[in-house]
Parts: structure tokens; sequence; C-alpha cells
């Protein structure tokens, strides 16, 4: 890999992409991006930067770790090429790393082959920590990799040398934060411009220009229209010429404050430069020249810290003496405690200290002057404080001592966490509701990140499978406990979760024992949750408990299945007459050929014994064919689906009817669709639709008039949407208004003798078989009844 980088990517590059960073990033995420271009520079495995931390030992403070971010942890430098680095300064090993150096299994560079090292030094030249890179692979151009990595590590040191600083520059503002009450003058920040429009002001303003600060900033907005109209000119050509040549400018002049008063003032101030090298905005301090001498001391000592005195007007400060007793207040501290500053000033510190944290207050001040030794100050901490009204507060309290013309003065920078901590409550209260209301789920609830891995999972779930939460958060969902007794679900889940990551929702039934042992059903589901842009930011799996009503649904069926044996066997009784005279035909042909045969015999006439013996076969394979027809019809139990032509199925419910029809002298006709496409049924279910339309036929017109030709059609036909349709048509009185909303409802019937399930079962049937039934008054007369049946395509096999 290192090859391939080295030769298509020019040097300058190189260097570009190895300094190129994350405008406004952390320390941290500088020198991960740091790494990360590194290594894929040199196409390294891993990189790290690390500091000295006790005596032979060493700290990561930052890892890349085969292309992500690695963990912080400390090691030993002996016997590994980073002590040689932070004894003899940049290392390079081109190959067998290992032959080198004993490398342990949990050392940095074990299993790899090339090693590149440099130290990183401070302001002083002192080596505190060091850059390094392990490769899979040997190396191909060693010094380019030594001096990418001391470039690298160049980079670092100035980094780190940054973040050293700005600690630094933190802790002297927070020193100097007691100036802010007690400046005289004021402090500001205006834009470039010739006019100067102020963005921030000190309340020094109030006494320099008779203007608060808000009515400075909104309304006179400009810093331009307070400067008397004979200086204006002078103090703006000043003023620019200075931002031009970059350099602090300087300038006396007058101003007209709100009472129509002109007074003389002395303006210093700075351009603030950007990243970019523009002027962004100006930072300065105006005086009252007649206190120009008085003052001279705290304005040289405020000039360098003009931002700071307006980035700490939100917070409020306290300055005490040696005897804990208030000197100043600023505005802020007067907001957060509801004191005025006269109220405060002059008053122990006490007072602003609930019980019961006021006893171990008192005293602290003499404690640390007599001892030198303070558990307060110099660090940041939350406590309570008390407000005027009595109430608490809760504060981030900073305190420190500064020295000014040689006297000591303590100093507290007070923030009101209040809002943060009612905010953190209220977290806390959503985080309390949330897990309530998760935990009594009664399904099974995961939540997922996009990469299957387990954030959440409710109690249910974990009950479910007998373990405790920390055994399967963070763990990937498909290797979870629910899943172990089957390697098939396992890969099923998996498969679901990268379906879910890509916004696909998956659902699907699974069948998993519970930690008792117990097989259960789930009705399952993945889904993706988005974010306001549409972004899937995590999934969530629900696993339904449907054992309860997939045995149901078993019972129902079977109590369907008994229902319509029975209502076959009512059809079977009620056509037993018309039956009996379907067999009696060829019994009673088969006696008598049988007492032909027997004269013939008798006769020695045993040439016609052959045709006999023809009719007798015919005449009782028809009596066989009536009962086989009867015992199907009659069979109970649970049915395949197969793959049959229609007619078919309705040519046998006819043969079955043809004997009851004779009986009331009507005829059956049927007329046949000869290319209609297959369909999958059960075939005795279906004869059992057809029979009981047939049979409602005949029974619609038995009222009528033997003289009309009292005809039944049965029909079967194609239909254009994938469809195959059965219809019986009678010519009886059809069905009435009163009847026509509840034909299909069970126990619903016009017979005197009827049950009223024959529709009813028959509606079932036809709809689990995804088809529909329904009727039509004719006309002509009487009523047509029919249901359709979806057709299967050519290439299906029995079992699909």
């Amino acid at each position: 890999m290192l090859a391939t980088t080295l030769q298509t990517t020019s040097p300058s590059r190189q260097v570009r992409e190895l300094a190129a960073t994350v405008p406004r990033a952390t320390t941290d995420e500088t020198l991960h991006r740091l790494l990360a271009n590194l290594t894929s520079v040199l196409g390294a495995q891993r990189a790290y930067v690390t500091e000295a931390y006790g005596s032979g030992m060493s700290r990561i403070i930052a890892a890349w770790e085969d292309g992500k971010r690695g963990s912080q942890r400390v090691y030993e430098l002996a016997g590994t090429p980073c002590a040689d680095v932070m004894r003899h300064g940049v290392q390079v090993v081109e190959c067998d790393l290992e032959g080198r150096f004993d490398l342990a299994d949990t050392s940095l560079g074990h299993g790899c082959e090339s090693f590149v090292g440099s130290p990183i030094v401070d302001h002083q030249g002192v080596r505190i920590g060091q850059l390094c890179t392990f490769g899979a692979k040997p190396l191909v151009d060693a010094e380019m990799a030594a001096a990418l990595v001391s470039l690298a590590a160049t980079r670092v040191s100035a980094e780190l040398e940054y973040r050293r600083q700005e600690k630094e520059l933190v802790e002297q503002r927070r020193k100097l934060e007691v100036f802010l009450g007690n400046l005289p003058g004021m402090a500001y920040r205006c834009d470039a411009g010739g006019r100067r429009r102020l963005e921030l002001v000190s309340s020094g303003c109030r006494s320099l220009t008779g203007y608060c600060r808000k009515e400075l900033v909104d309304e006179v907005k400009y810093w331009d229209a307070l400067i008397d109209e004979e200086d204006r000119q002078r103090v703006r050509n000043n003023v620019q010429s200075a931002l031009a040549e970059d350099r602090n400018f300087e300038t006396q002049y007058r101003i007209r404050t709100r009472d129509g008063d002109t007074k003389w003032v002395l303006e210093r101030g700075r351009a603030i430069k950007g990243k970019s090298g523009r002027i962004e905005y100006v930072e300065g301090f105006v005086s009252d020249a007649t206190a120009l001498k008085q003052s001279q001391t705290a304005l040289a000592r405020s000039e360098a810290y003009a931002s700071a005195i307006v980035a700490a007007a939100a917070e409020g400060i306290i300055t005490l003496d040696t005897e804990a007793r208030i000197d100043s207040a600023n505005a802020a501290a007067e907001r957060i405690f509801g004191y005025k500053a006269d109220e405060l000033i002059g008053k122990d510190v006490q007072v602003l200290v609930p019980e019961p944290y006021r006893s171990e207050h008192a005293g602290f001040i003499s404690a640390y002057l007599e001892t030198g030794e303070s558990s307060i100050l110099g660090k940041g901490r939350e406590v309570l404080a008390q407000r005027k009204d009595g109430s608490v507060v809760p504060i981030y309290l900073a305190a420190s001592k500064i020295s000014v013309d040689g006297e000591t003065r303590f100093t507290a920078i007070i923030r009101d966490v209040s809002e943060r901590k009612a905010a953190e409550e209220s977290l806390k209260a959503v985080e309390r509701r949330f897990r309530a209301v998760f935990d009594q789920r009664q399904s099974l609830v995961g939540i997922l990140d996009t990469d299957g891995l387990v954030l959440e999972a409710n109690m249910k779930s974990l009950e479910f499978a007998g373990v405790a939460r920390d055994e399967v958060v963070g763990r990937p969902f498909w290797d979870g406990p629910w899943w172990r007794h089957s390697q098939s679900l396992r890969q099923r889940m998996r498969d679901a979760i990268v379906s879910a990551a890509v916004g696909t929702t998956e659902r699907f039934e699974v069948s998993c024992p519970r930690a008792d042992g117990e097989l259960t059903i789930l009705d399952f589901a993945v889904r993706p949750i988005t974010d306001a842009d549409g972004e899937i930011v995590f999934l969530v799996t629900e696993g339904r408990d449907i054992t309860q009503q997939r045995h149901a649904e078993h019972e129902a069926r079977d109590h369907r299945e008994q229902i319509a044996h029975v209502s076959r066997l009512s059809a079977l009784g009620e056509m037993a007459a018309g039956i009996a005279h379907e067999i009696n035909q060829p019994l009673t042909a088969i006696s008598l050929f049988s007492q032909a045969g027997a004269r013939l015999v008798k006769a020695g006439d045993f040439e016609r014994m052959g045709e006999v013996c023809e009719k007798l076969n015919q005449h009782a394979l028809r009596a066989s064919a009536v009962i086989d027809r009867m015992q199907a019809m009659a069979r109970l139990g649970e049915r395949t689906k197969e793959r049959v032509i229609l007619y078919e199925l309705i040519a046998t419910a006819v043969k079955l009817a043809e004997a009851e029809a004779r009986l009331h002298d009507f005829r059956i006709e049927v007329d046949r669709c000869v290319n209609c496409k297959p369909v999958l049924a059960d075939g005795v279910q279906i004869q059992q639709v057809a029979l009981n339309l047939i049979r409602n036929g005949i029974e619609a017109m038995l009222g009528q008039d033997q003289e009309q030709d009292r005809v039944i059609h049965v029909r079967t036909r194609c239909l254009d949407n994938d469809r195959v349709e059965a219809s019986v048509t009678d010519t009886g009185t059809g069905i009435s208004d009163e009847w026509a909303d509840r034909l299909f409802t069970p126990f619903a019937t016009t017979k005197e003798s009827g049950m009223g399930m024959g529709l009813s079962i028959s509606q079932a049937i036809i709809r689990a078989h995804g088809g529909e039934i329904g009727f039509r008054n004719n006309e002509e007369g009487g009523a047509t009844f029919w249901f359709t049946l979806p057709t299967v395509k050519q290439e299906y096999r029995h079992g699909e």
C-alpha cells in the first residue's frame, strides 16, 4: 500500500493531506484527523500520539487503528521501538519489526512489519512524547516516511503547545476578572467600518456616556455618532490608518454624553483578526481623560485583555478582601443573587452561602492565609448559593487569589447553572418515563444502531431470554440469546437488519423457545427510524407473541371443517332419496342381468355370457362411482390444496346433485369453459360450495308449475384478471331486499328446516381460497350465485 501511495501522490500533495485539519476543530479532533491522514499517506496500519507518563511509561492520547479511532491506554516503553525514539530521536524500522523487538500480543506493534517514530518536543526542546506509525508491510521509501512522520510530529507539538497556552490563557483570564466592575471607563467591541458599529460594551458605558449598554448598542448603534463633529474625521482617520497598518491605536477626543455634555476621553484599541488574516472586529477601551493619570496602571493591565472583559459580562464576579468581606459585585452577580451591588459591598460573603454549608465555608480565607492551603482556590466546582429572597440556586464557582499593588484580593467567578440543572432533571424525568413505558411494553422490543448493535432491550425481551440487560447491550442483535437455538434464524435476523438499515421494513414470523423452554411463535418486525432530515438514526425490533392467536386459528379452522362436514352430511341426508334412486337403477340392472346369465347357463348358451358380464361390470362401476362421491363428501379432515381444473370439480358436484334433480323433475345444464386455467384448491371443499349453490337453486324452484321448463344452469368461464368464475342460475323467485344484506350471515335461512350455515360456510371456504362469492337477481327472474378463484401459473408444482 505504501508503494502505491508514494508513486501516485506527489510530496507536496502528501504534505497538504497531512496538514489538513477540520475548521474550528478541538485538539482531540485535530490529532485524530492528523493520524488518519498520516496512515492514509503512508499506507500504515496504526498511528499513535503519546506523552510521557511517569518513569518508563507512556500514555496514548490519540490513536488511529485499522481505519478508526483507537482507545487511550498506558503502556511500558522498555523493549519497544518507542523507547529508542524517546532516547535517540527519529527511528525507522523498514522491515522485520518483530524480529528486532520482542513484541507481546498486547503491544502496539504486534503483527506489524515496519515502524516510523519521531519525538514530540515542547517549546523548550524537551521530549514530552512521540508520534509513531506501524505498517503491516515493509517500508518502500523509508526517508519519505521518516520525513512525513517528523513533519506530523512538529504539527502535533504545535497543537499541544497551543492547548497548553490556551489553558494558561484561561487561568490568566480568571485572575483578571476582578477588574471588570472597577475599570474607570468602557470596554467595547465594534466592527472595523468607518462609523464603528458597536457590538458589545461594558457596564462602564453609563458613567462615561450616560447611556446604558442596551441603549448604546441598540439605539445609538455607532460610536462615531457620539464623537464631537469637530473631532470626528480626525478620529476616524487615526483609527483607520492604525487598522490598515496593523498596529494599536491611541487617540484623545471629545464626545457628547446623553445629557448633552462634552467630555474628553482617551481611546485605545486594536484590530482582532481571524485565521484568514482579515480583520473580524475591533476591541478597545475608552476612559475619561480627566482621570487619565489615576487610571494609567489599570489601563495598562486591561489593554491586553479587552476581549476577556467583554466575554465575562455574562458571569457574576465578586471580589473579597482578606476578611472575606465583599469589595465589589458586577451586574451579573446582582441578577444571580437578587441584591444590588451596594447591598453586598462590605458584607461577609457568608450571606450568599446557605445552611448547612455556611459553617463549613466560614473561615476558609483566614485558614488559607495561615496555611497557604485551600480546597477551593484554583478549582472550579458546583455548589449551592443563597439568593436575597432565601431561595437556593445551583452555581458553578471558580475562586482565585490575585495581588493588586501589593494587596491580596480574592475573586469569585459565578455562573448560574439552574437552567442546566433543570434541563438535566427534565432529561432524567424523560429518561424515567421512557424507561417506564419501554419496559412496560408487552412485546419484545429492542433498539439497535444502524450496524445492528443492541442499544436497548426492554424488560419483556430480557425475561423472554432469561438474561440481564448488560449481557446483550453492545452485542450484535443476531448473536443475541433469543436466536441461539438456530443458525438459520440468526442469519435471517442479520439479513433483516441489513435491509432495515437501508430503509426497508422487514416483517415475518419466527418460532423460538423462551428461557423456560416453551416454544413461542412471534410476529417479528425490524423497521428503520429516521430523523427530521430523513436519515436513518437507529432501528427498532419488535416481537409480538402470537402463539395463542395461531392456536386459536388452528382451532377455528378445525371447527370450520367440522361444521362443513356436518353441512355435507346434512346435504347428503337430504339427497338420500335421490341418491338411493341413483344407486337402485344399477343394482336393478345387475339383478336382471344376473338372472339372464343364469338362464343362459341353464340353456347351455355360453356365447352371450361375455356380453352379460360386461353389462354387469358397467352397472357395478356406476354404483361404485356414486358411493365414492358420497364417501368423499362425507369424509372429515383437513385436505391439501392441489392444482385442479374448476370445471372438473363442478362436474362431480353436478353428478351428485342430478339424482335429486331428477327426483323433482329438474334438469341441470352445464356450460363448460374449455380454456380455463387451473386453480389451487381443496377439491372436496369447492365441490361442497358448488353443491350448496345447486341445491339452493333446486329448492328455490320447487314451487314452480311442473309444466314450466325447470332448468338449473351451471357455468364456468375465464375472467380477464387471472380468475375463473363458476355460477349457478335458477328461475325461482330471486332474493328479496330483506334478505340481501344478511344472506351469508350464519344461521340466516329462508328454509323451514334449514340451519342457515350453507352460504356462510361457502363464503368462508371461498375466501380461504383467495376468491370472492356473491349473487345477483336476474332480469328474467330467479337469481345467479357465483364465486371466483385465482388461477395458478402453469409452472406451479405441487407443494410449492
